[in-house]
């Protein structure tokens, strides 16, 4: 895992703003803006066991974190950089709350995302 490894992780100010992806429903976003050098995150309350199933593409290179808090320090288990596209299937092993974390560069992007959380016990 990487502590403060990412460009995204170092510019978290806050977690999501937005209401938390709830388990066992599928959640997609279509064509989402994001502004040059701006961040979208997406999160979820976690518990262990449970899966972060994800997909997305973007129309411009991205960084994307998959990252949670662990009291000040930021862990992200999954980092990509510079990517148009990725997916895979995350099984967390620590409750909490994580984030899918999308970074544009100066180009800004579109991105267009669908993650499922899968729930082990809700």
């Amino acid at each position: 895992m990487k502590r403060l490894a990412s460009s995204i992780a170092a510019t978290l100010l806050a977690a999501c703003a937005s209401a938390p992806i709830p388990p066992n429903a599928p959640h997609s976003v279509d064509a989402q803006r994001i502004a040059p050098w701006e961040i979208h995150e997406d999160c979820a309350d976690i518990l262990d066991g449970d899966r972060i199933d994800f997909r997305f593409d973007a129309t411009e290179k991205v960084d994307f974190d998959l990252y949670y808090r662990e009291g000040a320090a930021v862990i992200i288990p999954l980092s990509r950089h510079a990517v148009t596209a990725d997916s895979g299937v995350f099984e967390a092993r620590i409750p909490g709350h994580y984030c899918l974390a999308w970074k544009a560069g100066a180009a800004g992007a579109f991105v267009s995302y669908h993650v499922v959380v899968h729930s082990s016990l809700r």
